[in-house]
C-alpha cells in the first residue's frame, strides 16, 4: 500500500484533532466536580484565635529550637470547642511551608513525646463540648534542606467544605 505524503499529512491531522478533542472533553469531564472550587487564605495572628465551624484555635509564641542535624519548631495549640459535639483533631490538617515551596507535616514521634502532650487535656485525642484542649506542634526542619533560624516558615492549618479550601496562615518568624 503506497500512499502519497498528502494522504499521511491529512490522515496525521485528523488524528491530532481527534486527540486534542477526547483531551479536552476527559479535562471538562474530569474537572466538573471542582467547576467552583475556591481557595481562600487567611493569616493569624500569635495568640489571636480563630473559629473554626464552633472550633476556636489559637496559637502561641512559636520556638525554635537547633540540634545537631535540624531545626524543630514547637508551636503551643490552644482549642475550645464551642459545639455540641466531641471533636478531634487531625495531624494532617498542620502543615509548614518553607523555602516558598517545601512542605512538611507534624513530627508525630516528637509530638507524642513531648511532656505537654501526655496531659489528660492533650487535643489530639479529642476535646468533649464545651471544654478546651491543649496541644504542643512540632515540626522538623532537617539542616540539609537548606534552612536556619533566618528561613521563612509559615504554619497552615487547611480545612475544606463545600468545595472552599480555607488556609490558615500562621507566620512563625515573622514580626
Amino acid at each position: 500500500m503506497n500512499w502519497s505524503k498528502r494522504v499521511r499529512w491529512i490522515m496525521l491531522t485528523v488524528v491530532v484533532v481527534l486527540f486534542i478533542g477526547f483531551s479536552i472533553y476527559r479535562y471538562q469531564v474530569v474537572n466538573k466536580p471542582y467547576k467552583d472550587y475556591t481557595v481562600i487564605e487567611k493569616t493569624i495572628k500569635q495568640d489571636e484565635p480563630m473559629e473554626i465551624n464552633g472550633v476556636e484555635m489559637t496559637f502561641g509564641m512559636p520556638q525554635l529550637i537547633e540540634y545537631d542535624e535540624q531545626y524543630a519548631y514547637e508551636i503551643p495549640l490552644t482549642v475550645v470547642n464551642n459545639q455540641s459535639e466531641f471533636i478531634k483533631l487531625e495531624y494532617d490538617d498542620f502543615k509548614i511551608i518553607f523555602n516558598d515551596f517545601s512542605l512538611n507535616g507534624l513530627a508525630y514521634e516528637e509530638i507524642n513525646n513531648h511532656p505537654e502532650n501526655h496531659k489528660e487535656y492533650f487535643a489530639f485525642n479529642g476535646v468533649a463540648p464545651q471544654e478546651e484542649g491543649h496541644s504542643q506542634l512540632v515540626f522538623n526542619l532537617m539542616k540539609d534542606w537548606e534552612v536556619n533560624e533566618k528561613t521563612d516558615v509559615d504554619l497552615y492549618y487547611v480545612t475544606f467544605s463545600d468545595n472552599i479550601v480555607t488556609k490558615y496562615k500562621y507566620p512563625l518568624n515573622k514580626p
